[in-house]
């Protein structure tokens, strides 16, 4: 499993997407995870919580997924943005070609216009998480700081466990993951046993 911390200053129920306020989801939206204890705490100061997440490491991110831009384009027409004629320009064209259309674009690069044009957050925040999941698209990844890793949950169904970890429960836990990607690693040298075994090797 990926092994994730979230710092809440309130934690009810299940895990849930919900509504972002603007300024608060400037990696797009969704559920905030980090490899870094000390960041999820400084995000549950007065009287919060942290809570530990487990995740299922075939998540799709968004960095590999291809999206259609005109599919992409309907769902930009049903809902209220801003910056609209700069994000649907972006959306259509190549970027370092100017006047040519896009065959595809990248999931990753769709979040990023999303976020540069402040349409990440409130409704339409909400609207486009549900885009994403029905495309395929499960999770966000990002590097943060030094060796700090994010990821952005936009499909719940990812999320294997979570639990609130309270201060005398602590010391049953990692104080840091190791990087998503060598989280990854370690999850596939893992399956290869079993598959062997599954093939009467």
């Amino acid at each position: 499993m990926i092994k994730m911390w979230h710092g809440s200053k309130r934690w009810t129920g299940v895990p849930e997407i919900r509504q972002s306020k603007r300024g608060k989801a400037e990696a797009g939206p969704g559920i905030y995870l980090t490899t870094s204890q000390q960041r999820a705490r400084s995000y549950a100061r007065g009287g919060g919580c942290l809570v530990h997440f487990e995740l299922d490491p075939k998540t799709k991110f968004a960095h590999e997924v291809q999206l259609d831009p005109a599919d992409a384009l309907q769902f930009l027409e049903c809902v209220r943005l801003s910056n609209r004629q700069l994000l649907e320009k972006d959306v259509a064209y190549e970027t370092n070609e100017p006047g040519k259309l896009r065959e595809t674009i990248c999931a990753e690069t769709l979040i990023t216009l999303m976020i540069n044009t402040n349409n990440s957050h409130g409704r339409t925040g909400k609207d486009f998480c549900d885009y994403l999941v029905a495309r395929g698209v499960q999770a966000g990844f990002h590097r943060a700081y030094g060796n700090e890793d994010w990821i952005v949950v936009h499909d719940t169904s990812i999320i294997k466990s979570s639990r609130k970890v309270y201060a005398d429960q602590l010391e049953n836990y990692a104080r840091n993951y190791p990087e998503v990607k060598e989280q990854l690693a370690q999850c596939q040298q893992m399956e290869l046993p079993t598959q062997e075994a599954a093939l009467g090797r």
